[in-house]
Order: structure tokens, then sequence, then C-alpha cells
């Protein structure tokens, strides 16, 4: 974590987008990396690393701020599934909730109606990824009995507002 998390987080708050991508053969390791076992503080994954590290950040950048900083941290998670988009963050299940990607001409390509819930805290943070982790789509293969045979993303936003001279300045 210390080797791309922390650098990613800082660039974050720094307005710039990143991305954290594992790929890899079923059983390589992908999902221990990202998620790891949260149940021991050694054995967190990047994920949970990272949101707990956000928080920190932020809460620093707050207190040392006043009351010029604000952050809004809002999480999605989607599915693509033989070709087919899902999100992980709606209830209900999936039929008839297949979603689309379209280009919009200033933010680039956006999935449309996709699920983006506000989190405070890491715990609201691990909610999230669980209740969405469930609903993935889970199938044997020779080397996992329960793979997730899809792939996913889970996207963290953060939006910021510093109050300045001249007026507030947002960033995303």
């Amino acid at each position: 974590f210390q080797g791309v998390g922390t650098r990613l987080l800082e660039n974050a708050l720094d307005a710039y987008n990143g991305c954290i991508f594992a790929y890899g053969q079923t059983g390589s390791g992908k999902s221990h990396s990202m998620v790891g076992n949260l149940g021991r503080e050694e054995e967190k994954g990047i994920l949970p690393r990272a949101c707990v590290r956000l928080f920190e950040m932020l809460a620093a950048k707050q207190k040392s701020a006043d009351s010029r900083f604000q952050a809004t941290v809002l999480a999605s998670y989607l599915e693509i599934y033989n070709e087919k988009i899902f999100d992980l963050l709606r209830s209900g299940g999936r039929e008839g909730s297949e979603l689309q990607v379209r280009l919009h001409p200033n933010l680039g390509a956006i999935v449309v109606n996709l699920t983006e819930c506000p989190m405070e805290c890491f715990e609201e943070a691990l909610e999230l990824f669980d209740f969405g982790a469930k609903q993935r789509a889970v199938g044997a293969t020779q080397m996992n009995a329960t793979s997730s045979r899809s792939h996913a993303v889970f996207t963290i936003q953060i939006r910021m507002l510093v109050a300045g001279a001249g007026g507030p300045v947002e960033s995303q």
C-alpha cells in the first residue's frame, strides 16, 4: 500500500484521477491484493487501507483549513459480466438493470444511472463494498470454486470545495 496507495491518494487530493488495476489469472491473488483479509489488520488489501487513509487525510485537511474546506466522498460499484454492465449498489437484482456507457461532452465516458453513494467513514465504505460484492456473478472454475466470473470497478470520487478570498473553488 505504501508504494502505490499513498501516492494515489495524495494525487487525488490534488484533483488528479487515479486508478489501481488488478489483472491476472484466476487464483493469482487479485482479490487478496485489492481486499485482503479484513479481519486482520496486517492482511488488509489496498482498498480498505486506501479508504482508511483517505478519511484520515480528509479529516487532517479539514482541521488545518478550518471551515474553508469541505469534501464529499462518493462510491459507485459496477460489474461487467457477459459484456453487460450492472450496478452492484442497486438493490432489486439484475432484471432490467443493465446500464449503458455514454460519451459526455465534458466528462468523457460515463455510465448512465450508476448509483453513487455518499460515504463519511471507512465503515460506510466497507458496508457498500460488501453489499456490492454479494451481488456479483459467481461460478466455479477448475482453479477456484467461487470465481467471480466478471470484472468489477469500485470507484471512489472525492468532491472538494475550498472557500477562498475570491469565492469557492471546486474540484473532483
